[in-house]
């Protein structure tokens, strides 16, 4: 066990498994980075090289450990614990810390934006949201960091007040389906979502890097990162090989070691967009249907 991280499927569908990662692969998780930096000065950099990371997604779950842990310690980021999972403390934690960097699971951002909505059209103010978010995505296509700062400081300070506070300036989605709409009106907030893939198996294998929202609102997940190769089959299934995949998997069954030769197959249903993005369009072995 001295070269070996376990961890356990999220369980997002029937079968439990224990999946076994190497150190290579651990690894092999932080020299992916390295294509990032080159493609992302924003993931690693602000103003102030004050970079602080809410650490809202725990450690054993493969999004936490290597997106947050492994990365952000590696670069010696700051940690923002908060005290509790609720609206308000995770809100108190990112004003209080002063987050920056905001990395979640969909339904985090699908509920900061239900909650948006609804009070906008409460107050009346539902179609002038709308409009601001057009104009502001717009804005940050012509001059990505021109239209960053208007959308921060004018257009919608209040409103990011409101959310999770207006320190935040790079998120990240992962581990499901989110909204076109979701990550259309955190972009015109100047919440700049940036939409990832991986899974328990794989570790974290493409996130879109773009500073144009006309392209992050394409709801893709990019391209694949360094080191990371992606086919589909004839049914349209995405599979993955690399070296940060995982060694091996337990199931009741017994262990069932990888072929680092041969493609892990998803089961997630994908395409590749004209503009040679990665699309994902949801789980063929799904036990819950959802809009996706």
């Amino acid at each position: 066990w001295a070269n070996e991280i376990i961890l356990m499927t999220s369980g997002t569908t029937g079968d439990a498994k224990l999946v076994i990662y190497d150190g290579k692969a651990i690894c092999a998780q932080v020299l992916t980075t390295r294509g990032i930096l080159k493609q992302s000065k924003s993931i690693t950099h602000n103003r102030k090289l004050q970079i602080k990371l809410l650490a809202l997604l725990p450690f054993y779950h493969i999004f936490g450990l290597s997106a947050v842990f492994l990365w952000f310690t590696f670069f010696g980021r700051t940690l923002v614990f908060p005290t509790a999972l609720d609206a308000d403390a995770i809100r108190f934690a990112c004003k209080r810390g002063e987050v920056t960097h905001f990395f979640a699971i969909p339904a985090v951002w699908s509920m900061a934006v239900k909650g948006l909505l609804a009070e906008a059209k409460k107050q009346g103010k539902e179609e002038k949201l709308r409009k601001g978010v057009k104009i502001s995505n717009k804005l940050q296509n012509i001059s990505p960091k021109f239209g960053l700062f208007v959308a921060k400081k004018l257009l919608f300070k209040d409103v990011r007040d409101k959310i999770f506070g207006t320190s935040v300036s790079f998120c990240i989605s992962g581990g499901g389906f989110l909204t076109d709409e979701a990550v259309e009106i955190l972009n015109g907030i100047g919440y700049s979502m940036h939409v990832g893939y991986g899974m328990t198996e794989t570790g974290i294998t493409a996130v879109e890097l773009s500073d144009k929202p006309k392209v992050r609102n394409l709801n893709t997940v990019g391209l694949p990162l360094d080191a990371i190769e992606y086919k589909i089959t004839d049914d349209g299934v995405l599979c993955v090989k690399g070296d940060l995949l995982h060694k091996a998997i337990i199931t009741e069954d017994g262990i069932k070691e990888r072929d680092p030769e041969e493609f892990f197959v998803t089961e997630d249903s994908c395409k590749v967009l004209n503009c040679g993005r990665w699309s994902l369009q949801g789980r063929q072995d799904d036990i819950i249907i959802r809009e996706n």
